[in-house]
């Protein structure tokens, strides 16, 4: 089992950027109108790489090295009493997001590694399985972020761990649901973003062997996690009287989802669903969906050559689209 990392001998993100822990704080996470311009570049090149990432999937090519992922301690938890407490924490939210937690855990630890970033270890897990902590219940005007925050400082004063370092954790939290991120700069809080997009859209999935994902989802199954995150995010966006930055993400990125068209390098049609009224935070969160069925199997079942009676659909896709491609 690691020991628990000491933060002293690594680089510390500046809490006062934009999209960190006293940023998010003092704003309670609304964006400007400047500040949504800015972030929108960001956003869109987001999606071209995911594009890219999806094609290299489709080859089904073993990632350059994933021999790193073999380590049998790669995801072992850390040995400490804050590690304990997250985990008690993490038990109290409901399943799909306990599942997707440890699953933000375990994909951000591993493009870590791919990447040979040096980790704190012990800030990443207590990050990644309370991320998400505040978004299962909404607050009118205020980012889930800082309800996540707030949760792992209070299981790190629980641990006894000191608030220099508590701070480390939840910045890394307020950081996590920013577009922009940058893992020199945002350290921890750039692989729980990392991971949790992997978990949820798919984003750098080509980087990790299936073998070795299809591990992880069987110790923490997807069952539902999309529906129940796509629910969570709608019930946020009602509740944010001006547009909270997870808000704006999530219709950046629905917009351009709908526009990109391709999942698996092949095409993909999105039905557009548009708000009534001008006032919606959030025009149409189910359209953010078409960015999470990535883990779907196309190609199991192709329309043969002439239509028959009785022919199969081009593709059968479970209820929730929660299958792992190559799992067939």
């Amino acid at each position: 089992m690691p020991d628990a990392t000491s933060a002293n001998a690594r680089p510390t993100p500046d809490l006062e950027r934009f999209g960190g822990i006293r940023w998010v704080r003092r704003t309670k996470g609304a964006l400007t109108a400047k500040e949504k311009r800015r972030l929108m570049g960001v956003i869109v090149a987001k999606q071209g790489g995911y594009i890219i990432g999806r094609i290299k999937l489709a080859t089904g090519r073993v990632p350059a090295g994933a021999a790193v992922l073999d380590d049998p301690e790669l995801l072992a938890p850390p040995d400490s009493a804050w590690a304990r407490a997250a985990e008690d924490t993490c038990r109290e939210q409901q399943t799909e997001t306990i599942g997707h937690s440890y699953r933000t855990w375990a994909f951000g630890r591993a493009l870590a590694a791919l990447d040979g970033a040096d980790v704190d270890v012990e800030l990443l897990y207590t990050a990644a399985l309370v991320h998400d902590f505040g978004l299962e219940h909404a607050v009118p005007g205020e980012d889930f972020t800082i309800r996540s925050a707030d949760r792992v400082v209070a299981c790190a004063r629980e641990a006894g761990v000191d608030d220099v370092r508590s701070e480390l954790a939840a910045d890394a939290i307020a950081i996590h649901a920013h577009p922009s991120v940058d893992p020199e700069l945002d350290l921890t809080g750039a692989w729980i973003h990392a991971g949790a997009l992997c978990d949820l859209g798919g984003f750098r999935l080509c980087d990790l062997p299936k073998p070795w994902v299809q591990k992880v989802i069987e110790e923490h199954p997807r069952d539902g996690v999309i529906k129940v995150v796509v629910a969570m995010i709608g019930a946020e966006s009602k509740a944010a009287p001006r547009p909270l930055r997870v808000v704006a993400a999530v219709r950046v990125l629905a917009d351009v989802g709908d526009r990109a068209q391709v999942r698996d390098g092949r095409s993909l049609v999105v039905r557009r669903q548009r708000s009534k009224g001008r006032g919606s935070a959030l025009p149409s969160a189910l359209r953010f969906t078409a960015l999470f069925r990535v883990w779907s199997v196309p190609g199991s079942n192709r329309r043969p050559p002439a239509c028959k009676a009785g022919a199969l659909p081009a593709e059968l896709t479970p209820r929730d689209g929660q299958v792992y491609p190559g799992s067939d």
